[in-house]
């Protein structure tokens, strides 16, 4: 996976990269960190490699000229991971990889996840890893978005220092469409200033009372 990731890359000529970002309401700059490349079959396709939480290649999605979505067989479900990405400061984690790059544009640091429900064993790994100060996650408004959020954060706050959830604000779908829309990163920082810390829950027995096994 790692070759043909690279081999994509290489495929993908700048300009249209450049017409892909345009159309995306994305910067160029931001799916080149994702290593976004071109694969050359099924008609031509978009790729964006899926990574583990080392930074190895485990899977690609596919993204044909019309959206629609397929995954190249044999690979796996993996992070959207941007190159550069280091410990410490906040960290945001958002649902596929366009999300991840409209904040990337906006100046975060952000990690894609495969699905609204995918990829929570790779980000407590990713997590426990970088030790960021906060692990923002970053909610379509929907019901299965809001779920997989919930879940993510139930787990992660096991890693991180602080947890919360932010969803963009009503009607509006979700990352992408928000930059879109004028979004700016003092918008999100507040918006993130705003959501509540999740904490782990530990709960304690009385002292006497009857254990079990």
């Amino acid at each position: 996976m790692e070759r043909l990731a690279e081999r994509c890359r290489q495929a993908a000529r700048p300009e249209a990269l450049t017409r892909l970002a345009d159309g995306l309401g994305l910067s160029a700059e931001s799916l080149r960190r994702l290593g976004v490349g071109w694969f050359n079959r099924y008609g031509g396709c978009w790729s964006f490699p899926m990574r583990s939480a080392s930074g190895q290649a485990v899977g690609i999605r596919l993204r044909r000229p019309d959206g629609r979505k397929l995954a190249v067989r044999g690979g796996h479900d993996g992070l959207f991971l941007p190159s550069g990405l280091d410990g410490g400061g906040r960290l945001l984690v958002t649902e596929g990889p366009t999300d991840c790059a409209a904040l990337l544009d906006l100046g975060f640091r952000a990690v894609g996840r495969p699905s609204c429900r995918g990829g929570v064993k790779l980000l407590a790994e990713l997590v426990g890893q970088q030790r960021p100060a906060e692990a923002i996650i970053v909610a379509d408004g929907d019901g299965p978005g809001q779920r997989g959020a919930e879940t993510l954060a139930a787990v992660l706050v096991a890693y991180a220092a602080t947890v919360r959830v932010l969803t963009p604000p009503a009607g509006i779908k979700d990352t992408r469409e928000w930059k879109r829309r004028g979004v700016t990163a003092v918008d999100v920082l507040a918006a993130i200033d705003a959501a509540p810390v999740r904490r782990l829950a530990i709960q304690s027995r009385k002292a006497g009372t009857h254990r079990g096994k």
